[in-house]
């Protein structure tokens, strides 16, 4: 199982949402083997992720939280 880090704004975004996938920094999967890990990136990363989810919702101001969550494979089609 894969992990990632998912950050959670305080309120929705005009499109309805209210958390956005970090999946990607640079041109490189973002994915983490352990789930310590990834609570250990996002802990000493917590300003750029912080900051990277606020320019992706312009409109939001506030992050509730940062959560490292199970990658849900993608289904084969």
């Amino acid at each position: 199982m894969k992990w990632i880090v998912v950050v959670v704004l305080t309120t929705l975004s005009s499109d309805g949402y209210d958390a956005i996938e970090v999946t990607m920094k640079g041109n490189k999967p973002l994915h983490f083997v352990t789930k310590r890990d990834c609570l250990n990136y996002a802990r000493n990363n917590f300003i750029s992720l912080s900051a990277f989810a606020l320019l992706q919702f312009k409109e939001q101001k506030e992050i509730e939280d940062i959560y490292c969550v199970p990658q849900i494979p993608n289904p084969s089609i």
